[in-house]
């Protein structure tokens, strides 16, 4: 967004925070110019366009007995530690499920929240580690990534827009900066 606001300070944005579903039904309705989201398309009307990898991290905050552990966890640790994460409806929550389906964890979930600021309090301020991109784990949040001796979970992260449609330059201008390619003149 730094780059975009920078290189066009006079564009008017709009950031929603929406589900998939109205993420499909705004952009097909042309109320919706371009979406950035986790999950497959199921609208054939849209199409996705693969932007990078995000990989989701174990993390906990400075209260956490593992706030300065340097070795990596196996899954029977990770079984072990009480979480705090997204609510379900989240596609976070659902790739965080995935993740421990297929390390066949059942994880003990202490709290569940709808937000990623007050899960990030939970966190900063509680004895319980959650699950979410690796890059928000920085000093500057008080948190801490903590190694897995297992893959991490991954998700692909894409640019939609609606197919065979008329499209902003805006909206070109920042899946270029989004895609770090050229922008076409």
């Amino acid at each position: 967004m730094r780059d975009y606001i920078s290189q066009f300070p006079s564009i008017h944005l709009e950031i929603f925070e929406l589900s998939m579903g109205d993420i499909e039904t705004r952009l097909v309705d042309d109320s919706l110019d371009i979406a950035v989201a986790f999950d497959q398309v199921r609208n054939a009307d849209i199409e996705s366009i693969p932007a990078f990898v995000e990989t989701l991290g174990l993390m906990v905050g400075r209260a956490h007995p593992l706030y300065d552990c340097q070795g990596a966890l196996t899954s029977e640790q990770i079984a072990q530690l009480d979480f705090a994460l997204l609510t379900p409806n989240f596609a976070t929550r659902v790739c965080i499920d995935e993740y421990f389906a297929k390390a066949k964890i059942t994880p003990k979930v202490k709290i569940q929240v709808n937000s990623v600021n007050t899960l990030l309090e939970v966190i900063r301020n509680t004895a319980v580690a959650t699950i979410l991109p690796e890059p928000i784990a920085t000093q500057n949040r008080a948190l801490h990534k903590l190694a897995l001796l297992d893959k991490a979970s991954q998700r692909g992260v894409s640019i939609l827009r609606r197919k065979n449609n008329y499209h902003s330059a805006a909206s070109v201008a920042f899946m270029h900066l989004m895609l770090g390619s050229p922008a076409v003149d």
